[in-house]
C-alpha cells in the first residue's frame, strides 16, 4: 500500500518483483521510460519498506531481443560402436560381417539453437494477431577420432559416417486467434561432410581403384528447402499443403553413387537402377480433422 503522506510518481504500468530477501512481492511503478521505480510496501511480518531502501531497476526497453538461444559443449568417447565390414563383393553379391569397431571413438563439438520472434526484434507493429518467428539448431564436430580405424584398415583415424555438421534454419509466418487462422513455414536443411566407407560398388571411371573394404569417400554438404502452408478453415479443421526439394536437390545423406545419368555406380553390380536418391520435388495436400 502507498503511504498518501509521501509523494510518488505517475503510475503508467505496474508490475510484480520479487523482493530477493524475503521472497514478498514489491509494487513496481513506472515513471520514466528507462527507469523501473520500486515504491513502498506493506509486509505481513513487519514495517513499511521506505522508497529510500528499495534499490531502482532499469525498466526493460522492446527492441532487438533473441527469445531462446545455446551453446553447449560436448565430449562423447563411443564404446563398441557396430560396424559393418565387408568381407567380399563380387559383382552384386556383397558379403559383411557386424561387429564392434575394435577402438573407441572420441567425439567433441559444438551445439547450438536459437529462436526470435521477428515482430519483436524489428519492433514491428502488426495487428495482435500477426506471428512471425525465426529459429536455427545444428551441430558442429571438430573432433572426430576413431581409434579403431586403422585396425580395420581405413587410411585415416577419422570417424566415417558421421557429419562434420549439420544445421536447420526455418520461418513461420502467419495469423493466429483469427476467424481463419493460418500460416506459411519455411524450412531449409544443411547436411555437411561425410567420411564413408561406402558398400556401393562404383564406376572405376568415376572412382579409380576403389577397394570396398576400405576406400574412404567423402560426400559433399547440400541444403535441401521445404514449404509448407496451414489453413484452419473452421475450428478443427485444417488444409496442408507442402512442397519438398524446392530446389529437386538430386543428392543423398550417405550413398556416393546417385540416381543420374551418367550412372556413377557399377552398371554391373546393379539390379535394374543407377543409383539411390532422395525424394526430388514433390508436392502434397491433405486435410487434418481435430475432435
Amino acid at each position: 500500500m502507498l503511504d498518501p503522506t509521501r509523494d510518488h510518481v505517475p503510475v503508467e504500468r505496474a508490475q510484480l518483483v520479487r523482493d530477493p530477501l524475503d521472497d514478498e512481492c514489491l509494487h513496481a511503478a513506472e515513471h520514466d521510460p528507462e527507469l523501473l521505480v520500486l515504491v513502498t510496501v506493506e509486509r505481513h511480518d513487519g514495517p513499511r519498506i521506505e522508497l529510500d531502501q528499495v534499490e531502482h531497476r532499469p525498466f526493460p526497453k522492446q527492441g532487438p531481443a533473441v527469445d531462446a538461444a545455446g551453446t553447449l559443449y560436448f565430449s562423447d568417447l563411443i564404446g563398441n560402436r557396430i560396424t559393418a565390414q565387408t568381407l567380399s563383393s563380387v559383382r552384386g553379391v556383397v558379403v559383411q560381417q557386424y561387429q564392434n569397431n575394435p577402438g573407441n571413438i572420441q567425439m567433441q563439438g559444438l551445439e547450438f539453437q536459437v529462436e526470435s520472434d521477428l515482430i519483436q526484434t524489428f519492433q514491428l507493429k502488426p495487428d495482435p494477431s500477426w506471428r512471425w518467428t525465426l529459429w536455427s539448431n545444428g551441430y558442429y564436430n571438430f573432433n572426430m577420432t576413431d581409434y579403431g580405424a586403422r585396425t580395420l584398415g581405413l587410411p585415416a583415424n577419422v570417424a566415417t559416417r558421421v557429419n562434420v555438421y549439420e544445421v536447420s534454419i526455418g520461418t513461420r509466418f502467419g495469423q493466429a486467434e483469427t476467424e481463419v487462422p493460418w500460416n506459411f513455414q519455411i524450412l531449409g536443411l544443411l547436411r555437411g561432410p561425410m567420411d564413408y566407407n561406402t558398400e556401393e560398388s562404383l564406376s572405376p571411371m568415376f572412382f579409380p581403384g576403389q577397394v570396398r573394404t576400405v576406400t574412404v569417400y567423402e560426400k559433399g554438404a547440400f541444403w535441401v528447402w521445404n514449404l509448407r502452408s496451414e489453413v484452419e478453415v473452421r475450428k478443427g479443421v485444417k488444409f496442408i499443403g507442402v512442397l519438398n526439394n524446392v530446389f529437386d536437390v538430386n543428392e543423398h545423406p550417405i550413398f556416393i553413387a546417385l540416381d543420374q545419368n551418367p550412372c556413377r555406380a557399377n552398371i554391373g553390380a546393379q539390379n535394374g537402377s543407377c543409383g539411390n536418391s532422395i525424394p526430388g520435388r514433390e508436392f502434397w495436400a491433405g486435410i487434418q480433422v481435430s475432435f
